[in-house]
């Protein structure tokens, strides 16, 4: 799965993603480009985001909560921008955060269907290749470089949630360097207790497809 509509990917990561997948296909993998959980990956990161953004609520000052209330009373049903998502997850109350985690637990039961069949999932750990660092702003007001064209930084999120949310342990592995001159990894995503099942096929990808390679000048 190395690319999602709820995260725009440069093709720059893409293309080295896709050359590393075919060339596991060639030493023997079973590898499908298609066969995916039957889950709704709109719904699921938006559930991230907000059962993310409750947890991490806790450390809000009396007044930023009350300026969150504030700003989640004004806004409209359809606006699932990351501002309005957030400001709906840090105010919700216990009943709406057990509905959201009673929903976790129907996607938890998909990806375990996914994992009867599958050994892993491989995708992306990021949008793009590393990009210039930047502290200006507010985290979601920074846009990075995504195909010559500004994307909002914490779309980069969905990768993350995509098996944090479920409770899926993965590893990432190096898979070398993309036509940029960057490094690149892909992420190794098993079933719920299967870390070691992740960890040893990055040892084995390792040993097929080569390690950490450094980018010039960082040798």
């Amino acid at each position: 799965m190395l690319t999602d509509p709820n995260c725009a990917q440069d093709d720059t990561l893409t293309a080295k993603l896709q050359d590393t997948v075919d060339a596991l296909a060639r030493l023997g993998v079973t590898v499908s480009d298609t066969a995916r959980p039957a889950i709704d990956t709109t719904e699921s990161h938006r559930l991230y985001i907000r059962l993310l953004r409750a947890a991490t609520s806790a450390r809000l000052s009396d007044g930023d909560l009350q300026q969150q209330r504030d700003l989640a009373a004004g806004l409209e049903d359809g606006d699932h921008g990351y501002v309005a998502m957030v400001a709906r997850a840090v105010t919700m109350g216990h009943r709406d955060w057990l509905r959201a985690n009673e929903r976790r637990t129907h996607l938890r039961a998909a990806w375990a269907a996914f994992f009867s069949e599958w050994d892993l999932l491989l995708c992306p750990t990021a949008a793009s290749t590393a990009f210039p660092h930047q502290q200006e702003g507010l985290r979601h007001e920074r846009r990075i470089p995504v195909n010559g064209r500004p994307e909002p930084t914490v779309d980069q999120l969905f990768w993350a949630g995509l098996s944090s949310l479920v409770y899926l342990p993965s590893t990432v592995v190096p898979v070398g360097l993309a036509r940029d001159g960057l490094p690149a990894g892909l992420q190794i995503v098993a079933g719920h207790g299967r870390d070691r099942t992740a960890l040893a096929f990055a040892k084995l990808m390792e040993k097929e497809i080569g390690g950490f390679a450094p980018p010039p000048g960082y040798e």
